[in-house]
């Protein structure tokens, strides 16, 4: 059975956060519980939980038929405002996968025999966080700066803890407990991670000039609303 969750609840080694009970909203709440209800469930060994990282997927253009993530309608919706964030730097990184990817590795737990969980420290229940190698905050925006052929700047502006709470207050923008938990968490890393690749496969997007050219960004003027 494959089980799917996100990698939000889980720590850098894959074990469950502490924080995810303590401030988690009700979804991350109701996963982190779940989580801890199947490892001692009667039929833990033959569960393998999938927890995917920040999920691409669709096209930013009209005439796709698949539906868009909001990550991937993130993009769009951030691209107005590259000319600022590429004067910010922040110390922040995370892992992405195209929703592709997720389908490509889940057919493959689907379709392959299942015995017992092969990965050393964990429980009986197998936990594959599904994701690409690690991307800085700072390289995604210069990605980003790059493909739309904009002008990237050698130096930024840090966003220490102390600006980002003046910026809060300051445009009045609602945080949750969980919302600060992950600005003060900021690594949203886990190892080991499993693209396509760790079970033979091959990822349709690896990297993210590959996710942007898949959803259609194009290099130049305004995106169609």
């Amino acid at each position: 059975m494959i089980y799917f969750s996100t990698a939000s609840i889980l720590d850098r080694n894959l074990k469950l956060l502490p924080e995810a009970m303590a401030y988690g909203t009700e979804y991350i709440q109701t996963k982190a519980q779940c989580l801890q209800d199947l490892e001692v469930h009667p039929l833990a060994e033959r569960i393998v939980a999938v927890f995917p990282t920040l999920v691409f997927g669709g096209r930013v253009v009209p005439g796709d038929p698949h539906p868009t993530s909001y990550l991937t309608a993130g993009v769009k919706e951030a691209i107005p405002w590259l000319w600022l964030a590429k004067w910010l730097r922040t110390d922040a990184s995370f892992h992405f996968i195209h929703a592709a990817d997720i389908a490509t590795v889940c057919s493959h737990l689907a379709t392959s025999p299942h015995g017992p969980n092969p990965e050393p420290g964990q429980g009986a229940v197998r936990r594959l966080v599904l994701g690409q190698a690690p991307i800085t905050i700072n390289e995604a925006v210069a990605t980003l700066v790059r493909w739309r052929l904009g002008w990237l700047p050698g130096v930024g502006i840090d966003l220490q803890g102390w600006l980002i709470e003046a910026l809060i207050k300051l445009l009045r923008i609602e945080v949750n407990a969980w919302d600060r938990f992950s600005i003060r968490q900021r690594h949203f890393v886990h190892d080991p991670v499993s693209p396509p690749e760790r079970f033979g496969l091959s990822s349709y997007a690896p990297t993210l000039t590959s996710v942007l050219e898949a959803a259609g960004v194009p290099h130049r003027g305004r995106l169609p609303g």
